[in-house]
């Protein structure tokens, strides 16, 4: 993936041992920014720095430890070349949980 600008839409929202739901999606803008990303989750709100894991199978996949701070939670975005998204966020939310955000993103430099 060779992209400087990504516009995201995450549609399904799935927790361990539940069903999936399609009620809590939202819109992601993910840029690069010198060496690092930014993603923007939704319009108007700070954006989240992310560093970039070497991957040699064309997907492009980010890291974070600031999408939750108060839950000490670190966060995987990743992005393959078809568009298919995917972002996993674990800490601990009252006990250790994970959510992970299935979608879609699609390359602004096309």
């Amino acid at each position: 993936m060779a992209g400087d600008l990504y516009r995201c839409q995450f549609d399904r929202e799935c927790m361990p041992g539940q069903e999936c739901r399609t009620d809590a999606g939202f819109p992601a803008l993910v840029a690069r920014d010198g060496d690092g990303w930014q993603v923007t989750l939704t319009p108007g709100t700070a954006a989240i720095a992310f560093a970039w894991l070497s991957a040699g199978d064309g997907m492009l996949h980010l890291v974070s430890a600031q999408t939750d701070p108060m839950a000490t939670a670190a966060t995987l975005l990743s992005i393959a070349p078809d568009g298919t998204a995917m972002v996993s966020t674990h800490g601990n939310f009252h006990i250790p949980g994970a959510v992970t955000h299935l979608g879609t993103c699609i390359s602004e430099d096309n």
